[in-house]
């Protein structure tokens, strides 16, 4: 852990600009979780010091790892499609 500068997270649930879990119909419990506190007081706790932490949407976090690996070292334009819980095919009435 000496040589980790910082550590990057991706959230299933939206976060507020303070770090809280904002409430989701697919994970209720898990609001107002301070989730970026705790997980920087494990961090701390497990390397010794403190490693700055930087939280984001799993969406798009994975949409930067695939652009990422998509690209490669050329210049191109990467679209992510990423539906949401529920989605599903159409159904006909």
């Amino acid at each position: 852990m000496g040589q980790v500068r910082g550590v990057g997270s991706r959230s299933p649930a939206p976060t507020s600009p303070t770090g809280f879990w904002i409430a989701r119909p697919t994970c209720p419990f898990f609001c107002g979780w301070e989730f970026h506190a705790e997980y920087s007081r494990a961090l701390e706790k497990q390397a010794g010091r403190a490693i700055p932490l930087v939280v984001g949407n799993d969406g798009n976090y994975g949409g930067v790892a695939e652009a990422a690996q998509v690209r490669g070292d050329k210049k191109v334009g990467v679209i992510m499609l990423a539906p949401a819980p529920g989605w599903g095919p159409p159904t006909l009435t």
